[in-house]
């Protein structure tokens, strides 16, 4: 396959990650629900009061995919936990499928 590594998200990484969520909601037909912004995404992610967190996958050196995770506080059993939103963009959704054959 290739050279896969992810790596916490930079301030520098918001309108790359930004367009692999576009790119998403434009394959799942849903790019007219899409509000996020650059500074928007860059506030909630690195902002003074940052309530997300974002990976970044690339492949060969190049980005693929994301992730978007929250923490938060599971109330019943005690405990901290987190909701992630991972995806990947149609090139590497391809190339893994042609490397699985």
């Amino acid at each position: 396959m290739g050279n896969v590594a992810v790596h916490r998200a930079t301030l520098s990484d918001i309108p790359t990650v930004l367009s692999l969520l576009r790119e998403l909601a434009a394959y799942e037909g849903k790019l007219e629900s899409v509000r996020i912004d650059e500074s928007l995404l860059a506030e909630h992610a690195f902002g003074e009061r940052a309530c997300i967190e974002v990976l970044l996958g690339l492949l060969d050196g190049n980005a693929v995919g994301y992730a978007i995770f929250f923490p938060h506080f599971g109330s019943y059993r005690g405990r901290p936990c987190s909701t992630w939103k991972i995806s990947t963009c149609s090139r590497a959704r391809a190339g893994l499928a042609s490397a699985a054959r």
